[in-house]
């Protein structure tokens, strides 16, 4: 696919994607679908895979070295439009819990190394119509504390987890196991949800 082909493809996901935040998340992303709402979350009681991810700045770094404290793990994609959908709520929920023992590591499958940035950008650009779009843009920055953004060569860490549809999310302590897995988009900023991981975390206070 040639480069004038791939642009207009990026522009036209753009303008899906924001087609399918307003339908879904409506003109506030706080203001979820009550059947969104619950996380359903799976309990799981396992060591997490040790499995490797790049930073931003290309340096390799193991789930290990994020120990200490409750790891939020998220697997996402630009081209997956309820991933896209999902960030809003994350990027709220990592602001309402940023001085609490939670880190958010938002890791993305994609090939295109650029396709972030480029994503922050369109979410930039709907920030007038609600300030979750623009939480969102700086999330995918790494511009809120407590949020760290990676990507996943190869799908590789993914499948450590098994992990092969996305959105998909962990939930690890800080000793390293697995608590609880996540499947598909939720709403992360709805106060029950946040009360929910809040009392996950309340034992490591």
């Amino acid at each position: 696919m040639n480069r004038a082909v791939r642009s207009v493809f990026f522009f036209l996901s753009v303008a899906l994607i924001g087609l399918v935040l307003y339908q879904r998340l409506g003109p506030a992303a706080g203001r979820a679908d009550p059947g969104r709402v619950l996380l359903e979350p799976q309990r799981r009681d396992e060591p997490a895979p040790d499995a490797a991810v790049l930073l931003g700045d290309g340096g390799e770094r193991r789930l290990s070295e994020f120990g200490g404290r409750f790891l939020l793990l998220n697997f996402w994609a630009t081209w997956c439009a309820p991933c896209v959908e999902e960030l809003p709520h994350l990027a709220g929920l990592a602001r309402l819990l940023r001085r609490r023992d939670l880190r958010l590591l938002l890791v993305s499958v994609d090939d295109d190394v650029a396709a972030v940035g480029r994503l922050a950008d369109a979410f930039d650009e709907r920030a007038a119509e609600d300030p979750a779009y623009g939480a969102a843009a700086r999330l995918l920055r790494g511009e809120i504390p407590g949020a760290v953004l990676a990507r996943d060569e190869g799908e590789k860490a993914a499948r450590a987890f098994g992990t092969y549809k996305y959105p998909e999310t962990w939930l690890i302590d800080p000793s390293g196991r697995v608590r609880f897995r996540f499947v598909g988009p939720k709403a992360w900023s709805h106060p029950r949800a946040v009360e929910f991981i809040e009392s996950l975390l309340a034992p490591a206070r």
